[in-house]
């Protein structure tokens, strides 16, 4: 039964029967309880308390220890799940991108690009040259890999490498723990020895791709996530691949196949035995075990492989002993027969530069061409030249001009960027000669320059190119092949002939008036008027028939020819049709631009053409009248064959066939004829095969240009300043003969030998004998006759003056 105590203020607690209710203050704490007179203090009171035994005593510690142990536990569980839950979150940040980082089917690393050249004698392809980034790389396929080579790494590098799960937990555990000991020792000890280190062979592949080489254990962690994943998306030998063509050897290789090549001259797949374990030997230490600069070391190492090899089972104690004492035998240096370049590129590769990196550029969106080339320079892409690699050879030693072909004429010419001294006495040195102009600007010397290139006029494929006279000494210089140049009387045969021929405004026996087309007013003697166009020498030969004016190189009649033509005609011609984009439009200057006679036809352009855009309009005349795009490659393919670019070739029938033909005859007569500029410089006939060509000279003598063409080729040949001066006085004759001799000795290396050939003919084109006086038909009367070609609907009447 329940009773309530006596009310007092506060909260009242109740109790059992006969027992006091105790009353509680509102602030929670007892109040002193009154006690009775002459009582004493309950603490002091004897025997108010049981007393405690050891056992219960014991009983309570454990008791207390473990509560707290399970507390303890407790918060380890919720700091170990908050840490998970955080490692988690770092971990799946840190991969996220790992699909596409580590997608080894398109690895992007710096692959070393290839250039490739079709070998002259064979045909087969051959490496030309290479283009070098930051490593030497070049992909090879699972299949070309031995398995000699695959089983030296596993043995050396990773053992359970077949089984595991992309890590191995037990090196793993025990390098943690080495790690952990030797900060605490200092480095000096370690719990566990083992001859391979932590990382498996996939943890050493991302890093080879990822570039992930920190010291920290963050860094580990995230290796060990990577590896699992990778794993699981790639088979083991997927990513064996892929880790034997990214490993580093040493200096700038990586891979087992730039390996292989350097070290023996060797495919990675005809390596031997000992070969195998010499790759594997040096990943441990490049450079303690190159086995270049330290062999006895490299030796060792090798040995040491192949004994790792035969305790693994992957090799007989026979084979070990047989290979161990297999000398180590390197590749020699290769020497060149000719070196005609000390910088890496070749006049060849740099123009095949030129013309790639701008594709690149608009293929991929690059805002630079710097952007470009460092894209090209580090996919292992194969690039497939056109270059003839014996055509270039023989062309850069033409040029070399070590014989001394080409004329080096040196000159002195103002420096406009010296200073100016003051005072009118002559600056002299130390040998007295004047150092300074009249017009007190320092003198400097300068000499002649030139440049040669080659196209195959029957596709339009670039064989050979050099840029300058001499040794090339840098990449990437300015190439004078690729220029543009003054390009003279070369000019007249690409508008003014060929369509007049194709117009039938004239024929090839045609009989002109030599006489100006009009007269301009004369700068020299202002207030005066003279005759335009003149001839050379102001020579006047009253008629003369077609060929002749074209074998001598007349102004008159070629001009003459143009204005019936219509020089609208023949500048789109030549800037649309061939491709001919030096020359200046008038939208692009009103006032200064090469839509007019002395440009187009004479050759006095306002900032010229380049030789390879003249050996490109010259195909024409060599096969028939079709026009190729000129190109320095045929295809850009990736490491694995499929096509990444593939060159963009125009083939335009410029001319008719039969036009062609006429004008190829035309051509004929300043090579062979007694008349053409360049009768005497043995150049009719090379290789048993005939040769038509052109000379050009500009204005002054600045400019001097021959262009050849052969049953196969089409060359041009430029020489001058490459600031323009004169030339001529009494040196004119022997420096315009320098590109036809510089021409003709190329030529003949290149022909002679060489299956011979023939010009095709158009059957539809006439060929009769005319009368050397009228010009028209020969008749039994007329006193000389030649032979001449006509189309079939422009043949002249038969001569009526003698028959």
């Amino acid at each position: 039964m329940w009773v309530q105590g006596r009310t007092i203020p506060g909260r009242l607690v109740y109790m059992q029967k006969e027992k006091e209710a105790i009353p509680i203050a509102t602030n929670d704490k007892r109040q002193p309880q009154a006690k009775a007179p002459g009582q004493p203090h309950a603490s002091k009171r004897r025997g108010s308390k049981k007393k405690r035994t050891p056992g219960s005593v014991a009983k309570s510690i454990f008791l207390n220890l473990g509560k707290f142990i399970v507390i303890m536990c407790c918060v380890g569980v919720m700091i170990g799940s908050v840490a998970a839950v955080l490692l988690s979150q770092y971990v799946v940040n840190a991969t996220a991108n790992d699909a596409d980082l580590l997608n080894l089917d398109q690895i992007k690393l710096s692959y070393t690009t290839r250039f490739l050249a079709q070998d002259h004698d064979t045909g087969e392809w051959v490496e030309y040259t290479r283009l070098y980034s930051d490593q030497q790389r070049t992909w090879v396929d699972w299949g070309e890999i031995p398995e000699d080579l695959v089983n030296a790494f596993i043995a050396t590098e990773d053992q359970s490498f077949w089984t595991h799960m992309g890590f191995n937990p037990t090196r793993t555990a025990a390098a943690a723990v080495n790690m952990v000991v030797s900060k605490i020792t200092g480095g000096t000890f370690g719990l566990f020895d083992t001859m391979q280190g932590a990382s498996t062979i996939d943890q050493q592949l991302i890093k080879n791709i990822t570039g992930d080489n920190e010291t920290d254990p963050l860094r580990k962690i995230r290796e060990v996530f990577r590896a699992i994943g990778l794993r699981n998306r790639y088979s083991p030998e997927q990513i064996m691949e892929a880790y034997l063509n990214t490993i580093s050897l040493t200096g700038q290789l990586a891979g087992v196949e730039a390996g292989a090549n350097q070290y023996f001259n060797k495919h990675v797949s005809d390596l031997n035995l000992a070969e195998c374990a010499s790759i594997a030997a040096i990943t441990k230490n490049p450079t303690k075990y190159n086995p270049a600069t330290n062999p006895e070391e490299h030796i060792l190492r090798r040995n040491t492989v192949l004994r790792f090899m035969y305790e693994q089972g992957m090799i007989t104690e026979e084979e070990k002993n047989e290979w161990q004492a297999y000398p180590l035998v390197l590749a020699e240096e290769q020497e060149q027969e000719t070196v005609t370049h000390t910088s890496n590129n070749s006049w060849f590769t740099d123009a095949a530069l030129d013309q790639i990196i701008p594709l690149v550029q608009e293929k991929e969106g690059f805002e630079t061409s710097a952007e470009a080339y460092n894209f090209l320079n580090t996919q292992g892409f194969v690039v497939r030249l056109t270059v003839d690699p014996f055509m270039q050879q023989e062309m850069e030693k033409v040029m070399l001009n070590s014989d001394g072909t080409f004329y080096p004429r040196p000159i002195q010419v103002e420096d406009a960027d010296g200073v100016f001294q003051d005072g009118e006495t002559p600056v002299l040195d130390e040998n007295g000669n004047q150092v300074y102009s009249s017009n007190n600007l320092p003198l400097k010397t300068i000499t002649t320059n030139g440049a040669m290139i080659t196209l195959d006029h029957s596709n339009g494929q670039v064989k050979a190119v050099v840029g300058g006279l001499g040794e090339k000494k840098a990449d990437r210089i300015s190439n004078r092949a690729l220029q543009p140049h003054q390009s003279g009387s070369t000019m007249k045969p690409i508008g003014a002939y060929s369509l007049g021929i194709e117009y039938r405004v004239t024929h090839y026996s045609d009989m002109w008036q030599d006489e100006p087309l009009k007269q301009i007013p004369d700068e020299e003697h202002p207030g005066q008027m003279k005759d335009w166009p003149q001839n050379y020498g102001r020579a006047k030969y009253g008629q003369m028939q077609v060929y002749m004016a074209l074998g001598r190189s007349l102004n008159t009649i070629p001009v003459q020819i143009a204005n019936l033509v219509g020089i609208d005609n023949i500048f789109t011609f030549m800037h649309d049709t061939l491709n001919m984009s030096s020359l200046v439009t008038s939208a692009e200057d009103a006032s200064h631009n090469d839509e007019d006679f002395s440009p187009l036809v004479l050759g006095n352009l306002t900032n010229g053409v380049t030789p390879l855009e003249m050996a490109g309009a010259y195909q024409m005349f060599g096969n028939g009248g079709v026009y190729h795009t000129p190109t320095f490659f045929t295809t850009i393919e990736y490491p694995n064959g499929e096509i990444y670019m593939q060159a963009e070739s125009t083939d335009v029938q410029a001319l008719t066939t039969e036009t062609a033909t006429v004008m190829n005859r035309l051509l004929r007569n300043p090579v062979a004829a007694s008349f053409g500029t360049a009768a005497g410089s043995g150049i009719s006939s090379i290789g048993g095969m005939e040769i038509i060509g052109k000379t050009g000279t500009t204005q002054d003598w600045k400019d001097y240009m021959f262009m050849g063409v052969s049953p196969y080729y089409v060359t041009a040949v430029w020489y001058g300043y490459d600031e323009p001066h004169s030339m001529g006085g009494n040196l004119n004759a022997q420096n315009s003969k320098v590109p036809q001799i510089a021409y003709k000795n190329y030529a003949t290396a290149v022909l002679t030998g060489k299956e011979h050939k023939d010009f095709p003919y158009d059957s539809d084109v006439v060929s009769q004998r005319f009368c050397t006086e009228t010009g028209d038909l020969a008749g039994p009367n007329c006193p000389g006759t030649e032979v001449g070609y006509y189309l079939a609907d422009n043949v002249p009447a038969l001569c009526s003056a003698h028959n």
